[in-house]
């Protein structure tokens, strides 16, 4: 484990929201891979795009056309790739496949307010839905003082093990659904 500056919120939320990520993908559920394929995709439109507009081979009052079309794709696919996020991604760290015949998967996300020492974990339904139901997410919100040494370096089992707890409430209640 690294030692991590204790003001640096950042480099705290990223530390725990990767070991967060690890824990639920070793507890057997597979990453779905859709919503990081779009932005990839949608990315690599929005270069292609660019590098068209920059390297067309004529000169630029001949190709102006191109420039202004290749300019306006650019916005509208990077404008596409930032409501994508907002409304798709949030603060979703990790999607999953469904697990045991479930009917989906889940999705974890995490959020460590500025100049707050709050971190909070959800795991939820990962439905479709724009609003998540309160009834189908666990919510674990500690001081992230509790997971940390006074030397900066993370207490990993202990935050391991409250990750596992938040996702075994999240199945048991997923279970307790689908009697």
């Amino acid at each position: 484990t690294q030692e991590v500056n204790k003001g640096d919120s950042a480099h705290i939320k990223r530390l725990l929201d990767e070991v967060a990520a690890e824990v639920v993908l070793e507890s057997g559920y597979d990453e779905d891979h859709f919503v990081s394929n779009v932005k990839i995709v949608l990315g690599l439109i929005t270069c292609i795009l660019a590098l068209v507009a920059h390297f067309y081979p004529e000169p630029f009052p001949a190709n102006k056309d191109v420039v202004m079309l290749c300019v306006g794709g650019y916005f509208l696919t990077n404008t596409l790739l930032q409501v994508f996020v907002m409304i798709w991604e949030k603060e979703v760290i990790v999607f999953t496949q469904p697990k045991d015949n479930a009917p989906h998967g889940l999705t974890l996300s995490t959020n460590l307010p500025r100049f707050s020492d709050m971190y909070q974990i959800t795991i939820a339904t990962a439905n479709n839905a724009k609003e998540q139901d309160p009834a189908d997410q666990i919510v674990v919100e500690k001081s992230v003082t509790a997971w940390f040494h006074d030397d900066g370096y993370l207490a990993e089992e202990i935050f391991r093990k409250d990750v596992r707890n938040a996702l075994k409430k999240y199945e048991s209640m997923e279970a307790k659904k689908r009697k």
